[in-house]
């Protein structure tokens, strides 16, 4: 019963994420937001640059947003990648930690959970949209080949 229960579950997000897709295809077509076979020819979706550091006044507060060697958000310009097990996220804004202090992000959550024995990795840029996720997690596996053991899609 708890298979079936299961398997139900599984189809019913595979046809959400399909329909999530499907508009966004519709949607980016009726605005010809052009594209290539290698991904979207928009520079929002592309990784930082490795090392960056990005300052914007938020609410009357200074926010730094610091991008570790493989350019997605971290706690520090130079991160520690050698762990055995990667935990990696991939979505927009909300998943990035937009306007909020690193300590307040899921990625800062998940490393005080799990940072001992896991790299944790953000994939994550804001602005981008889920029809963008696979482009934008290539994009990052460039710079990380190693195997990942959970990616988290933020939608």
């Amino acid at each position: 019963m708890l298979r079936v229960i299961f398997i139900n579950v599984i189809l019913c997000l595979a046809g959400l994420l399909i329909a999530i897709a499907v508009i966004e295809v519709a949607i980016d077509r009726r605005f010809d937001i052009p594209t290539t076979t290698a991904g979207p020819i928009i520079d929002m979706h592309d990784p930082r640059s490795p090392g960056a550091v990005e300052q914007h006044r938020v609410n009357g507060r200074e926010i730094t947003y610091l991008f570790d060697q493989l350019g997605g958000r971290a706690r520090s310009s130079q991160m520690d990648y050698g762990k055995s097990h990667t935990i990696a996220m991939v979505g927009d804004s909300f998943c990035l930690g937009w306007e909020n202090d690193y300590d307040d992000t899921l990625q800062a959550m998940l490393d005080r959970r799990f940072g001992e024995g896991a790299n944790i990795l953000n994939f994550c840029i804001e602005g981008s949209s889920s029809i963008y996720y696979p482009h934008t997690v290539l994009a990052f596996r460039e710079r990380f080949p190693r195997p990942l053991d959970v990616l988290l899609v933020s939608l």
